[in-house]
C-alpha cells in the first residue's frame, strides 16, 4: 500500500468526497485515538467506524456542516 497524493483535486468537491470515502483520514483520528495513543473504545470510535463502513458499502457521503473559516480555508 502506497500514499497517493491527488495534487490537482479540489478540497470540498465530489471528486475530493469520492476519494476519501470509506477511508479513516489525518483530520479524523482524534476520534479514534486517545491522547495517550492507544486505541479509544467508546460510543464515537464505534460511531465513527459504522459510519466509514456504511461509505464504503454504499459509496456515499453525508454531507456535513462547512463552516465560514472552512472555506475561508479551501480559498486560502
Amino acid at each position: 500500500m502506497s500514499i497517493v497524493i491527488h495534487k490537482e483535486m479540489i478540497q470540498g468537491s465530489e471528486e475530493w468526497f469520492q476519494a476519501r470515502c470509506g477511508l479513516l483520514t489525518a483530520s479524523e483520528m482524534h476520534l479514534i485515538v486517545t491522547p495517550t495513543l492507544k486505541p479509544a473504545s467508546n460510543d464515537k470510535a464505534r460511531s465513527h467506524l459504522y459510519e466509514l463502513l456504511a461509505q464504503r458499502i454504499t459509496q456515499y457521503v453525508e454531507p456535513s456542516y462547512v463552516s465560514a473559516s472552512m472555506l475561508r480555508g479551501q480559498e486560502d
